[in-house]
């Protein structure tokens, strides 16, 4: 992980196939906040690809756990977290 980090211009193929075998190979199967995260990114990926809105994209419920209690224990992480790598609105949330 290290050699990603020193030159990551020079690791992203190598990364991305890395992060992929260590999902294929079980590594993730009980971090579902992370997997639901990957989830959206799919979602939200597919759908800027084909052109499509980013409404009503289904969030998964470990997920969606997370990003409540994210948001309300600190409104100002959920927005960093928000703004940065995916979630819903504080009004849809609740």
């Amino acid at each position: 992980m290290w050699s990603y980090l020193n030159k990551p211009e020079d690791n992203t193929k190598n990364f991305w196939n890395h992060l992929a075998t260590l999902g294929n190979n079980g590594a993730f199967d009980k971090k579902e906040v992370f997997i639901g995260l990957c989830e959206i990114f799919v979602q939200i990926s597919t759908r800027i690809s084909e052109g499509k809105s980013l409404q009503n994209i289904k969030y998964p419920s470990q997920f969606t756990n997370f990003l409540a209690i994210l948001s309300s224990t600190s409104p100002q992480a959920y927005h960093l977290f928000q703004e940065n790598l995916a979630g819903r609105s504080l009004r849809n949330l609740r």
